[in-house]
């Protein structure tokens, strides 16, 4: 699949549950010897454009079921989550 491939899909099973939303998780991770601010950046832009990726594929698409789409990036630095958003776009 052109797209690659995300972290974590979690799609609805509307067989058994009525739901609203599904999610996709990007994780990035950077060791504390090599964090930056530049590369924590630069690390991040890459996941917006990767979920953006991951979330355009037609299976994405049929798999979500009409659900509202939340795309999420998580960022650590060692044991340490630096930064989670959803992006919108």
């Amino acid at each position: 699949m052109k797209h690659g491939y995300c972290d974590f899909f979690l799609l609805p099973n509307m067989t058994h549950y009525q739901s609203k939303h599904s999610y996709i998780l990007e994780l990035k991770y950077l060791s504390k010897s090599e964090y930056t601010e530049k590369k924590a950046r630069e690390q991040w832009d890459e996941a917006v454009g990767q979920i953006n990726s991951y979330a355009a594929a037609p299976r994405v698409e049929a798999l979500r079921q009409g659900t509202q789409l939340h795309k999420i990036i998580i960022q650590f630095c060692g044991w340490d989550m630096i930064k989670m958003r959803e992006v919108m776009s």
